[in-house]
């Protein structure tokens, strides 16, 4: 979803270039946070089977 808002460009003409700028920086930072979050929690997992197995974001 934030990868999808900060490659679009809708809603550009809505708001000031300064806001737009602004928001695209938030979304930029936010989407860093949380990949990082989530990089660190696989890496957490990486050898223990069991947190694996029973994780909440694992899909069957």
């Amino acid at each position: 979803m934030l990868l999808t808002l900060l490659l679009s460009e809708g809603g550009k003409d809505k708001v000031t270039p300064e806001q737009y700028a602004f928001n695209r920086s938030l979304y930029l930072l936010n989407y860093y946070v949380l990949y990082n979050d989530s990089f660190e929690k696989e890496q957490k997992c990486e050898g223990d089977f069991f947190l694996k197995l029973f994780s909440p974001e694992t899909r069957i």
